[in-house]
């Protein structure tokens, strides 16, 4: 009987040591109660692994915000750069709209200085200023006093 009794004695002290258990208070540091020995951690209290996972709900939903936000920036950024683009298209046809026609101009007044300069030409050839016939050199050795 006294066995029976030494052993159910055991077996209490296994089933409640607070060594064996998972008692969590024992993780406890003696001097400083935010600590914990890692020698006797047991795990987290029910609040605390509540606290962890609310914790990263938070951070899952900034986190997710923060992307929201940068999508908008990257979009916004998107917009303004086909805006752009679109705008320096525009002048870049006006510019070459605006070269052709100064080519163009610059064509007809070439054009005109060409025809300007043949008929100065047919006018000096009917005039025969632009020979030097053989009565120019007869002239030559005569006085006109």
């Amino acid at each position: 009987f006294a066995l029976k009794n030494a052993e159910d004695d055991q077996s209490n002290y296994l089933k409640n040591c607070p060594l064996l258990t998972e008692e969590k208070s024992l993780a406890k540091h003696a001097i400083a109660e935010h600590r914990f020995r890692p020698d006797h951690f047991k795990g987290f209290q029910k609040e605390e692994v509540e606290e962890i996972y609310r914790e990263n709900d938070a951070v899952i939903q900034e986190k997710h915000e923060i992307a929201i936000r940068e999508k908008m920036t990257d979009d916004e950024w998107a917009r303004n750069h086909a805006e752009l683009a679109r705008k320096m298209e525009e002048a870049e046809l006006r510019n070459r709209e605006r070269a052709l026609i100064e080519k163009r101009i610059q064509q007809d007044v070439l054009y005109q200085q060409k025809e300007e300069i043949q008929k100065q030409r047919e006018k000096t050839k009917r005039s025969g200023l632009d020979e030097i016939g053989t009565d120019f050199f007869a002239r030559f050795g005569r006085s006109c006093r």
